[in-house]
Formats: structure tokens, C-alpha cells, sequence
């Protein structure tokens, strides 16, 4: 699954930033449960915040999987190529 480009391309698009969909969806609640108690506002901003570093993790390391099993590949070729 990790070694189907389709997959990685894939992963890469559905982590890419995600800050503007947390903005909408904390500006929702928001406005739609008018004063939120301390907590409760507390913990949405500290899920959503989570969520945003999950993905951004996620994301960055998926690219730098693909960069990796770029480079073993291109270092495959060029062996071929050499020998």
C-alpha cells in the first residue's frame, strides 16, 4: 500500500493544509453555541488544534516517504545504468 504512488499521492492530497477548514469549523461552533462555556471552548480549540498537527505530521511525512523511495529508485536505475 505505502510503495502504490497512487496511494502516497493520494495521502499527500488529503493532508495537505487543513488551517482554513479548522478556522471555519471553530468559527461555526462558535457562532452557533453562542458563549460556550470556558471549557467547552477550551477543549474545541484543543481538538481542533490537534487534529491540524495530526494531519500536518501525517503529511509531511508521507512526502518525505515518497522523496525516499524516490531517491532508492533513481539509485536503483542509475546501478542499473552503471553496470
Amino acid at each position: 500500500c505505502l510503495s502504490n504512488p497512487s496511494f502516497m499521492k493520494q495521502l499527500i492530497l488529503m493532508t495537505s493544509d487543513k488551517g482554513s477548514l479548522m478556522e471555519q469549523i471553530r468559527s461555526k461552533y462558535l457562532s452557533v453555541y453562542e458563549g460556550p462555556s470556558g471549557n467547552a471552548r477550551k477543549t474545541m480549540m484543543y481538538v481542533t488544534d490537534l487534529y491540524q498537527r495530526i494531519i500536518w505530521l501525517i503529511n509531511k511525512w508521507a512526502i518525505s516517504y515518497k522523496t525516499v523511495i524516490l531517491i532508492v529508485l533513481l539509485t536503483v536505475l542509475i546501478q542499473k545504468q552503471v553496470s
